[in-house]
């Protein structure tokens, strides 16, 4: 007897619908969508915005300010291996209207990647993320 559905085609289908594109405004599911975690106590996503492509390669684009502890920032800049940068920079053209920094901000960025940036605002304590990876 011929089989009418081979597994590569379940396989397929099951790829196809887990596959589909993400976007959010919500502080909350943003920070979620980024670092597949809940935000602790230590930050409180305060506005954001992320959408992600419907590849399996998890393409996205991340904007975040964040009220964050010293010690959640220092543990973030630590792990992803930040370094303080002097360049003064040029926010992305479609920065959302929120993604604002004042004349006094510290700039990090991940060696190599001169794409993504994260700011502190020296004033305020926030942080601010822009990341993309595409």
């Amino acid at each position: 007897m011929k089989r009418l559905f081979s597994p590569l085609f379940f396989l397929s289908i099951i790829l196809i619908i887990g596959c589909s594109e993400k976007n959010s405004k919500d502080p909350i599911k943003c920070y979620e969508l980024w670092l597949d975690q809940k935000p602790t106590q230590d930050v409180r996503p305060l506005h954001a915005q992320y959408w992600q492509s419907p590849h399996w390669s998890k393409e996205y684009i991340l904007y975040i300010e964040l009220q964050a502890s010293v010690t959640w920032k220092d543990q973030f800049i630590k792990q992803n291996g930040l370094v303080m940068s002097s360049k003064d920079i040029e926010l992305p053209a479609d920065a959302p209207v929120w993604f604002k920094l004042g004349k006094n901000y510290k700039l990090w960025k991940k060696p190599g990647d001169d794409i993504s940036k994260y700011y502190e605002d020296s004033l305020t304590g926030h942080f601010f993320v822009f990341e993309q990876q595409l």
